[in-house]
């Protein structure tokens, strides 16, 4: 198996004389109340050398009426390698949210990351994901800790050094708790 990297930020892996593209991205889907929370994970993301590019930043609105670009999310959805819901009352409430993580439950080539917030219990979920997922919440350092280290093996790329990573879980764990 030959990995080629091209400057797109695509991977392409050889495989019986033809070049198959690869899934790279990590899916971000968030309420849009939450932007700020997944903001501060996408930095924490970048400030541990995963490229900017590989991130996908997905507001999703609630049943408030937004025009949405489905092709692109779409089009986001089958190029994920890991999909990461933020799951808050808003955006379980909203039946778009809840259709996209639906999407996410199905998807079998992506890794599956659901992050709860404080707001919501395990029993919140319960028939959703709980059975079937392991929840995590963005104020523990061993889940933070997890979370990275299962996007970092399915990007196949090369973690920061000890100090780095510990700096780095400390500030976004810090600054989630201020948000």
């Amino acid at each position: 198996q030959k990995r080629i990297l091209y400057y797109t930020v695509e991977f392409y892996v050889w495989k019986d004389s033809y070049f198959m593209e690869q899934r790279f991205k990590i899916f971000i889907a968030y309420h849009t109340n939450e932007e700020n929370i997944a903001t501060l994970l996408s930095e924490y993301f970048q400030s541990m050398g995963i490229p900017k590019d590989f991130i996908y930043l997905c507001g999703l609105p609630s049943n408030d009426g937004k025009v949405i670009n489905i092709d692109e999310i779409n089009a986001m959805l089958k190029s994920s390698c890991v999909n990461i819901p933020i799951l808050s009352q808003k955006f379980l409430d909203s039946a778009f949210c809840t259709n996209v993580t639906g999407a996410f439950v199905f998807d079998e080539n992506a890794l599956l990351l659901p992050v709860i917030l404080p707001e919501i219990t395990p029993n919140m979920v319960s028939g959703f994901l709980k059975e079937f997922y392991r929840l995590f919440k963005l104020d523990v350092s061993e889940d933070v800790a997890y979370i990275y280290d299962a996007v970092q093996g399915s990007l196949d790329i090369i973690p920061p050094s000890l100090t780095v990573a510990t700096n780095a879980m400390n500030a976004f764990i810090n600054n989630y708790t201020l948000s």
